[in-house]
């Protein structure tokens, strides 16, 4: 998909098509919009988060908190991100040298995800 809600739906509808076929237990979603979208199209099919499918978003938009369940996702620093981005833009325009930093993630653990397996656990 283009990172949209449109194209988190025919995203999920066509790796739903084979479904009943091949079953899945999980989506990782691009980013939080898309897996919100798979959710609707997930209900629309009648099929269970997380019961049936695990979903998982990434950006961890403050709405991702509020669906039915709420969404597991991954968090990124994108105000420091942002920040660091323009400042090596300016930096590479002065002709300096730059090294981009490693920027930390966070897994926000939700109620769209199931632990599945005796040996399963989160810490």
């Amino acid at each position: 998909g283009d990172f949209s809600i449109e194209s988190g739906s025919l995203a999920a509808e066509k790796l739903l098509s084979g479904y009943k076929k091949n079953p899945f237990t999980a989506i990782f979603a691009a980013n939080d919009e898309m897996a919100m979208a798979a959710r609707l199209v997930l209900s629309h099919r009648g099929i269970v988060v997380p019961d049936e499918v695990s979903l998982i978003g990434f950006d961890d938009l403050s709405m991702s908190q509020f669906l039915v369940p709420p969404l597991t996702t991954v968090r990124q620093p994108a105000y420091y991100m942002g920040l660091v981005a323009s400042q090596t833009i300016l930096a590479s325009l002065a002709g300096e040298n730059v090294r981009l930093p490693e920027f930390p993630m966070e897994l926000i653990v939700r109620q769209s995800v199931a632990i599945r397996g005796a040996s399963a656990s989160i810490p």
